[in-house]
């Protein structure tokens, strides 16, 4: 996708992207999604359970639900 012509503008959605790699490979898919990221030049909203692939942004958000509201509040890495 990243080498479509024409380029597709926008940023690169991730859900879970990491669900089923194993903890022992889990920094190695980190440094790949970063690595994509700065070679392509892309904003990548990722979406993941998993802290050390959450930690690679340079802004985090958990989000929260009680009763029934989701709140969010940010992550300092």
């Amino acid at each position: 996708m990243l080498k479509y012509k024409p380029t597709i503008d926008g940023p690169l959605v991730l859900d879970e992207p990491a669900k089923h790699v194993s903890e022992d490979y889990i920094f190695n898919v980190s440094n790949f999604i970063k690595k994509v990221s700065e070679e392509f030049d892309k904003q990548i909203i990722l979406i993941s359970h998993n802290e050390h692939i959450a930690s690679i942004g340079n802004k985090g958000y958990r989000i929260i639900k009680e009763d029934m509201i989701s709140k969010t509040e940010t992550i300092n890495f």
